[in-house]
């Protein structure tokens, strides 16, 4: 590694050279260092080279185990004043990978992924996605096939009977497994982060050296274009504040995240506090009435997730809390199991 007390290090050198000795066969790589092979090992070695990872390969790796890996609770925050989190949904291929609130499809390719994503993003029913294409390095790649090659000799060996000597194998194959599966994941972020981000037509470059945070950022930069309503649907309620909300006796006690800095929920009148009717609550009862004009009465479910999407992005408490208000003031009925309740105090 230093060919003289004066030199410069040789270890990259070394690494590469030991790197071509592993792929040629004539070393082997293990837990603890380099070795030459024993022709038992050989013998694995040739079995585990004979795996050829395939487009189709590549692509399960990535949308099964590898993509939600990296990206699993990412969230991206918007709002002013009080910050509302949204997880991102993944989806690979247009194959939903992860759950969440605010899309993110992810392409792999060229210049022709690019100019789909693009397209894409200017149609109406994706004007809310956000496209990410990556180019998928020859690093990646190399990775993957480790990663693949090491899947399906573990797969083999875990399906029959092992002979003397192969036990060994096995475990430092899935040793080996580990640390490809580390490699290909960093190498697979660096793609990511090196890829092209699209909204509405628009392409950007990721800013950042951790995938994640960079992600997060982007993401967050287009929330306040997704929902347009979201600050007048964001504040921090609980649960409890609809149960109170609906039972107190007197709306003076109210929190201030409720009133006109907030929610818009309750406001100040000459002959006392009173549920406005304006804001959010005049939307919530237009989001009933569009339903009930179509001949049928919205139920909880319907009305969460109307609330939830775009333009609003509210969370189930800040619904339920407008919902609450909507029933205290008598501007909506509410039926349980068949009946109508008649009074907001009701433990239905």
């Amino acid at each position: 590694i230093y060919p003289a007390s004066d030199a410069e290090s040789q270890q990259a050198a070394v690494v590469a050279g030991l790197e071509v000795l592993v792929r040629e066969e004539a070393i082997r790589e293990g837990e603890d260092g380099y070795r030459l092979q024993s022709p038992q090992e050989k013998d694995w070695e040739k079995t585990r080279r004979r795996r050829e990872l395939k487009t189709g390969d590549f692509n399960r790796l990535l949308r099964e185990k590898h993509l939600p890996a990296i990206l699993r609770g990412i969230v991206a925050a918007a709002g002013v004043g009080f910050k509302r989190q949204f997880k991102i949904e993944a989806l690979y291929d247009d194959e939903r990978i992860l759950e969440g609130e605010v899309p993110l499809r992810i392409y792999e390719g060229g210049e022709d992924q690019i100019q789909r994503a693009i397209q894409r993003s200017r149609e109406s029913a994706h004007e809310n996605d956000v496209f990410l294409v990556l180019a998928r390095s020859d690093t990646t790649w190399r990775y993957a096939e480790e990663v693949f090659r090491s899947q399906e000799v573990i797969k083999d060996a875990e399906a029959r009977s092992l002979q003397e000597g192969e036990t060994e194998l096995l475990h430092e194959e899935r040793k080996r497994y580990e640390r490809h599966v580390r490699d290909l994941e960093r190498a697979l972020a660096e793609d990511l982060l090196n890829g092209s981000l699209i909204f509405r037509g628009n392409t950007e470059a990721l800013a950042g050296k951790d995938i994640r945070s960079a992600l997060a950022t982007a993401m967050a930069a287009h929330l306040a274009a997704i929902y347009t309503r979201l600050d007048e649907w964001t504040a921090p309620v609980s649960r409890r504040d609809a149960v109170d909300l609906l039972r107190a006796d007197d709306l003076a006690g109210v929190p201030d995240y409720l009133r006109d800095a907030g929610l818009r929920i309750v406001k100040v009148e000459a002959d006392g506090n009173k549920i406005d009717e304006t804001g959010p609550v005049a939307q919530f009862l237009a989001a009933v009435k569009e339903r009930v004009d179509y001949g049928s009465e919205p139920p909880g479910k319907y009305l969460e997730s109307h609330f939830q999407r775009p333009p609003f992005g509210a969370e189930l408490d800040v619904v339920m809390v407008v919902a609450a208000a909507c029933v205290r003031a008598g501007l909506v009925r509410v039926a349980q199991g068949g009946s109508w309740l008649t009074s907001r105090t009701d433990a239905r």
